[in-house]
């Protein structure tokens, strides 16, 4: 299966029961705006608030670059202030959580000048620009230029898994940056609740989303303490060699190969994350087990991994609340990034959501 602007509208509409509509600009779905900035932030999708650059958040909420280490990188934080979280996206683009839902339309087109002309010659007869969010379809590359939406598919499909999930991972200069993550770590879905702020699973972005998060979430049931690495492709089937070099960081427990149409995973120890041909998705579990967890280096990446999430959910102060709450802790002003990471991994999960409940942010 290639993807295309049809079979992506079935897949919402057949998995996540999304309402399908007509637009000026062709069918879309519609998404609340909650999950249509997840969608935004992962694939890349813009909203149409100009035609030559529709505004997306994609990469502008990144941490850092590699696992283990509190090397910021600009985007959720920079240098010693926060930066570009939700919170501060909503204060310059206001579009970004209005209205009932938004709609996302998937557009072929050949060239990006082609597909200026089009948003240029509609944008006139739209009534509300930022209501739509346009998906790229570039039916000039291999695939379409289609990774990030797979990369969105398995971020849907393990967040209902019970994982905490992420595209585009930190990990390490020389080992790059895996499309896919899944962290289990039940921990953090636990005290959540305590706080009333239920979760199947999530996205890494919604614990700096906490503002905006309007719906009433059921509990999770089902929680795994396994970390999954996962490789997106559309235009090649050729996965495994780059999932091996993933999975040779000792830090997961098994890696899975996320593709539309492959039918059987590379080997036996890969999962399989496919769409079938009614456009459902798919998963096939790894056949057997390979040991290949370095439990102590795993157990020392989980613990970075808490200072990780705990930085996506300091992020949902704004810089003056996070500033007053930082020297209400330590007694003294941030002077370098490393002050935020140090005084972050010493923070209780529940002492930093204490102060969200006491700015009734949650």
């Amino acid at each position: 299966m290639e993807l295309s602007k049809e079979n992506i509208i079935s897949i919402f509409k057949n998995n996540f029961k999304c309402e399908v509509i007509e637009t000026d600009l062709g069918k879309g779905f519609k998404l609340n705006p909650y999950q249509a900035f997840i969608f935004c932030s992962i694939t890349g999708s813009g909203y149409l608030d100009n035609p030559i650059m529709p505004f997306t958040p994609k990469g502008l909420l990144k941490v850092f670059y590699n696992a283990m280490h509190y090397n910021f990188v600009t985007g959720l934080f920079d240098n010693t202030n926060l930066k570009h979280t939700p919170y501060s996206l909503n204060q310059v683009y206001p579009f970004l959580f209005s209205d009932d839902y938004k709609v996302i339309i998937p557009i072929e087109f050949n060239s990006d000048i082609e597909l200026q002309d089009l948003l240029f010659e509609k944008i006139c007869t739209i009534s509300n620009p930022t209501q739509h969010i346009i998906m790229r379809v570039e039916t000039s590359k291999k695939g379409n230029g289609l990774e990030p939406f797979m990369e969105y598919l398995a971020n849907a499909y393990f967040i209902d898994k019970g994982f905490i999930c992420e595209n585009q991972i930190p990990l390490s200069h020389t080992l790059g940056s895996p499309d896919f993550g899944g962290y289990g770590i039940p921990e953090v879905l636990k005290v959540l609740s305590k706080y009333n702020i239920h979760f199947k699973g999530l996205n890494i972005i919604e614990l700096a989303m906490l503002r905006f998060n309007k719906d009433k979430n059921v509990a999770s049931e089902i929680f795994s303490d396994d970390l999954i690495v996962g490789e997106a492709k559309t235009s090649t089937t050729i996965m495994e060699k780059q999932l091996n070099k993933y999975l040779a960081s000792k830090l997961f427990n098994y890696g899975i190969e996320i593709h539309p149409s492959k039918t059987n995973a590379s080997n036996d120890s890969f999962g399989l994350l496919n769409i079938d041909d009614n456009s459902y998705l798919k998963y096939t579990k790894p056949k057997t087990t390979s040991y290949i967890v370095d439990v102590k280096h795993q157990s020392e990446y989980k613990e970075w991994l808490k200072t990780y999430v705990k930085l996506y959910l300091i992020a949902n102060l704004s810089n003056n609340e996070f500033q007053s709450f930082y020297f209400e802790t330590v007694g003294s002003s941030i002077s370098t990034n490393s002050d935020i990471s140090k005084i972050v991994a010493d923070l209780s999960f529940e002492t930093i959501l204490d102060k969200l409940k006491e700015l009734k942010i949650i």
